[in-house]
């Protein structure tokens, strides 16, 4: 028997082939952009005014998290922050009318809690506050993480330098203008 025998050679390409073909197929599910957690974030603005009390508008939030990938996610931290936005008072430092510090409910010490985003689906999280009938813009900035922990968000701080010491994140900064008839 020789070493160069074509059938023999042959036969250890077609057994090296039999190896790497799964660890190939294995590769190409773990590292593939559709298997790796992909979820969009975005914000919704809506308002209500209660007839009995003209001097302020109930604000309502909506964060999506909508799930493109092909694997779960779990939302462990999501925090926003309302300022007012006008006209007259560009220049001057913006006012909070909000800093919500993490939405997400703590739960138990050896237990945290979680929104639970399946693939594929959009989860829904909203928040209430009340503001001012004269206020007629908000910029909303949120974020949430991909950590598999829970970050603490502090209301007295600026949210956004706070995300920025966290490394997976995505986040959202949008204006919404707020009508004189009961609506956006």
């Amino acid at each position: 028997m020789m070493i160069c025998d074509p059938y023999k050679i042959a036969e250890v390409v077609a057994h090296i082939a039999t190896v790497l073909t799964p660890l190939a197929a294995a590769w190409w599910f773990f590292f593939t952009a559709s298997f790796r957690k992909r979820v969009e974030f975005d914000v919704q603005c809506s308002v209500f005014r209660d007839p009995k009390s003209s001097n302020e508008k109930l604000i309502e939030l909506i964060f999506a998290l909508q799930n493109k990938g092909q694997v779960e996610s779990r939302c462990y931290t999501l925090a926003y922050e309302v300022q007012s936005v006008d006209a007259a008072t560009k220049g001057n430092p913006p006012e909070f009318l909000k800093r919500s510090g993490n939405i997400v409910p703590p739960g138990e010490p050896d237990k945290e809690e979680y929104y639970y985003v399946r693939a594929g689906v959009t989860a829904r999280v909203s928040a209430h506050f009340w503001v001012p009938s004269e206020i007629s813009s908000l910029r909303v900035k949120a974020f949430t993480t991909y950590d598999k922990k829970r970050h603490e968000v502090q209301q007295d701080k600026d949210l956004f330098d706070q995300m920025f010491k966290i490394t997976d994140w995505t986040a959202v900064d949008r204006v919404f203008q707020i009508s004189s008839s009961g609506g956006l």
